[in-house]
């Protein structure tokens, strides 16, 4: 009798041990990443380092939301108007669906699509460049999918498996595929080399949505969805230079924005469930993080006022929230400047002249002071014929020489003058029964929209 009893013993002191291990690795992974300081010794430099590459042109559309995640085009006069006979200089087929936005370097627009992947046929991706004159295809690369992706359900189906909007210095091509990596190829399509990020999957199994950036000589990568981590790789190799996990990583769908603080320092800013970080960008290692009311997921991206980083987000409610550039470990909850209500839930807002404007998944037209959080107009957009959908709404504000460009999914783009009063929106419409979730890319002259089927040129 008394081996069984042994034996019993034995099982239970290993169950014991067992769930120590795992709760105590688990809390290990969070203290690891948000506990850590940076050194002073560690801070960023302040120019490119040697050997880095170049910064795009000002004329450039490089990434998701343009230069610098700002969603501004400094020197874009795109129309105001258009429609199939007017101003459009021409509308190509994509190979297939995304909610990924192309981007513009030089003379190539580059655009990410997919097919497959939600019934029998196999997923595939492919990244095509087309010439931005003349909107002929100029090459295209098709990945190998290496690992199979979440299931073609629940929110995945709002934007599909490739969300991800690639990134440019000129040089080189950087684009997240999920759960088979990141990519970079050259201007001519060929690959240079690709990089593993994680095979993972958040407990709602959404899929991957954030987009790489060039920092100096990286590339940086939200790959919360593959593994609850931010890494960097370096752009000319693919060597993985840091991995900075966090268990609060899951459910952040935003991609970082790059912002200098008041002392001059470079700080990767990043919203996480109920959390502001402040990344160093060189390292990794966290320079500061606040506690913030945004609960459940946060999937837009950074906006940056001077000194302050406004994150918006949160599920169910959302909260747009006001935090300090320039802190340094824990900051106290005394130290958010101001938050309000009026958020949105996926789509991403831009600074303009000390203030923020967003359009929300709902519609919702906002204009608020930055400094402060007073709002200066919240209208509805009159989005007919788009009732059902709870989120009509799904690509990020854009502005370019005084306009901003407000893209729905089947309700054609609002186009109104910035302002702190609203200005009533003409809307422009292309492409009957597609869908567009993706957001715009600005460059010259020309205005580059891309749907579920087709990629479109809008052209003054």
């Amino acid at each position: 009798m008394r081996r069984p009893i042994v034996a019993g013993i034995v099982v239970v002191v290993a169950l014991i041990i067992g769930a120590t291990f795992y709760f105590v690795g688990r809390n290990a992974i969070r203290r690891a990443f948000t506990d850590r300081r940076p050194p002073v010794a560690e801070y960023a430099p302040q120019t490119a380092p040697e050997g880095a590459v170049f910064t795009p042109a000002p004329t450039d559309w490089p990434a998701f939301r343009g230069l610098g995640g700002t969603g501004i085009s400094p020197t874009g006069k795109p129309p105001t108007e258009w429609a199939t006979d007017k101003n459009l200089a021409w509308r190509v087929e994509l190979p297939g669906s995304g909610a990924s936005s192309p981007i513009v370097v030089g003379n190539l627009v580059i655009v990410l699509a997919y097919s497959g992947g939600t019934g029998k046929e196999p997923l595939a991706r492919t990244i095509v460049a087309y010439n931005s004159d003349s909107g002929k295809q100029e090459w295209e690369y098709r990945p190998e999918t290496t690992h199979t992706e979440d299931g073609y359900n629940g929110f995945l189906t709002e934007h599909g498996y490739a969300s991800s909007t690639p990134a440019s210095d000129g040089k080189h091509i950087v684009a997240m595929l999920g759960k088979s990596g990141v990519v970079c190829l050259s201007m001519t399509g060929k690959e240079l080399w690709r990089a593993a990020t994680g095979t993972m999957s958040a407990n709602r199994r959404w899929g991957s949505a954030a987009s790489p950036i060039i920092v100096g000589d990286l590339v940086v990568v939200n790959a919360a969805e593959e593994a609850r981590a931010l890494m960097a790789f370096d752009l000319a190799t693919g060597q993985q230079v840091w991995k900075a996990e966090g268990a609060a990583l899951e459910l952040s769908y935003g991609t970082p924005v790059l912002a200098r603080n008041s002392k001059g320092e470079d700080e990767l800013l990043l919203g996480v469930p109920d959390e502001i970080w402040s990344i160093h960008p060189r390292t990794g290692k966290l320079r500061w993080h606040i506690n913030a009311p945004l609960p459940g997921n946060v999937s837009p991206s950074p906006a940056v006022a001077n000194d302050l980083v406004l994150i918006q987000g949160g599920y169910p409610s959302t909260t747009l929230v006001a935090a300090p550039l320039g802190g340094n470990g824990k900051l106290p909850a005394d130290a958010i400047r101001w938050q309000t209500g009026v958020a949105s839930y996926v789509p991403s807002g831009l600074v303009h002249d000390g203030h923020f404007y967003c359009v929300t998944d709902k519609g919702l037209a906002v204009c608020l002071e930055a400094a402060t959080g007073a709002v200066k107009y919240q209208e509805r957009l009159d989005i007919k014929g788009a009732e059902s959908r709870s989120k009509p709404v799904y690509a990020s504000l854009v502005l370019a020489d005084g306009h901003l460009y407000a893209v729905t999914r089947k309700a054609g783009v609002f186009v109104y003058a910035v302002g702190t009063s609203f200005s009533k929106p003409s809307v422009m419409k292309l492409g009957d029964g597609e869908d567009f979730s993706a957001t715009p890319a600005i460059t010259g002259n020309s205005l580059f929209l891309r749907s579920d089927k087709a990629l479109y040129c809008v052209r003054r």
